[in-house]
Parts: structure tokens; C-alpha cells; sequence
């Protein structure tokens, strides 16, 4: 591949990257939000409280959290790859 091509390649990477991690930060910050709300409805002993359902959100959260770390990873190693090429050239 030309240079010019491995360079935007890597930075199409990076972009990536950045993206995926403002992707974590909004999930940590929902995941942050469930367990306040399943805190104040088990402390106001709502009617409707359901410990699974608050784990269910909560899950959900983390795996889609974890996933976007492997992705995160995946990339990372792409671009690690892209520079060694760049640095033999």
C-alpha cells in the first residue's frame, strides 16, 4: 500500500477509536444511572420494583461496554501493525 493510504487508514483507526470511547463513556454513564434508579426504587420500596429487570439493564450495559473494548483493541492492533509497515517505508 502507498504511504499515503497507510497514513489515512491509520487515522480512519484512530476516528474510530474515538468514537468507541465517547460510545463507553455515555454507556458507563447509563450504567451509572441504572444503579442510582434501582438504589432509590429499592429504598422507596416501590411497588413496582424488579431487581431483574434493573440487572437485565444492567448487564446489558456491561456487555455492550466490554464488546466495544474488544473493538477498541482490535483497532489498536490494526494501527500497530499500520505503523510498523510505515516505519520499514
Amino acid at each position: 500500500m502507498p504511504v499515503d493510504k497507510l497514513r489515512f487508514e491509520f487515522e480512519k483507526r484512530q476516528r474510530e477509536i474515538s468514537n468507541l470511547q465517547r460510545d463507553i463513556s455515555i454507556a458507563e454513564q447509563e450504567l451509572e444511572e441504572i444503579n442510582e434508579a434501582q438504589q432509590d426504587a429499592y429504598a422507596q420500596r416501590q411497588s413496582d420494583y424488579s431487581a431483574a429487570g434493573f440487572n437485565q439493564a444492567s448487564s446489558n450495559r456491561m456487555s455492550g461496554i466490554m464488546y466495544t473494548e474488544e473493538k477498541i483493541k482490535a483497532l489498536q492492533a490494526e494501527m500497530n501493525a499500520i505503523e510498523r509497515v510505515l516505519d520499514k517505508k
